[in-house]
């Protein structure tokens, strides 16, 4: 397809003939390629139509080339909207150059081009405050890595201190909750001693000050007997 001469005839037919109501300027050669705001290189164009001449220019250059670049990220910027443009959206033909802007918006965020080449993240809880600083600041007092944006959305584990999601947790993990609430835990060893000393599971856990006969104690000490059967 001839994406040029299909973008100068739109062109041309709006230099002979103005369209009525909404219109919206369009540089005939794009400011990034060197257009002028002379009334020369002005066209005004339906809404529609500035779409299509986008979309065409996007379409006409080499993929890769500077003008390709230029061309693909201008098109992207035509899907946004203001209280004095009502762009048109085409979402057949805005589909078929999204990976070609995807690729253009990645390769603009690489290196020094990235907005946030040479920063980084901290947040502070109790200013509940995000901020930017340069890379190789040290970290202020009571500030942490990383970002926050939503803070009623987190809340800090109250066994390990971690930052983490609101839900029904209380905990942030499985282990910081089994530290906070398994009584057995790290008492493995102490009972295994007694376990060898009196030969009877009810002994060794009410010389450890647990009530042998109650079943979660019980199935506890018949775990760590298999455990560390199955590891001798």
């Amino acid at each position: 397809m001839d994406y040029k001469k299909l973008y100068y005839s739109i062109i041309e037919k709006r230099q002979r003939c103005t369209p009525t109501g909404y219109t919206e300027k369009h540089h005939i050669v794009p400011r990034s390629l060197g257009g002028t705001n002379d009334k020369e290189n002005l066209v005004k164009l339906t809404a529609r139509e500035h779409f299509l001449c986008h979309y065409l220019l996007a379409k006409m250059y080499s993929k890769e080339s500077v003008e390709w670049y230029k061309m693909n990220h201008a098109f992207l910027m035509m899907k946004s909207s203001s209280a004095t443009q009502q762009r048109y959206f085409n979402s057949k033909l805005y589909e078929s150059l999204k990976v070609n802007m995807s690729f253009v918006m990645s390769e603009s965020q690489t290196g020094n081009r990235n907005s946030q080449y040479g920063k980084r993240w901290i947040h502070s809880v109790e200013l509940q405050k995000s901020v930017k600083i340069p890379k190789d600041d040290p970290l202020p007092d009571n500030w942490k890595e990383g970002r926050r944006v939503n803070w009623d959305l987190v809340k800090t584990c109250p066994q390990c201190g971690t930052e983490f999601l609101k839900s029904l947790k209380k905990y942030c993990s499985d282990d910081c909750k089994d530290k906070a609430t398994n009584p057995f835990r790290g008492k493995e060893q102490e009972f295994l001693e007694l376990y060898a000393e009196y030969q009877s599971m009810n002994k060794a856990l009410k010389a450890m000050g647990y009530p042998g006969a109650i079943s979660h104690y019980y199935r506890w000490a018949k775990s760590v007997i298999g455990n560390n059967n199955s590891n001798v």
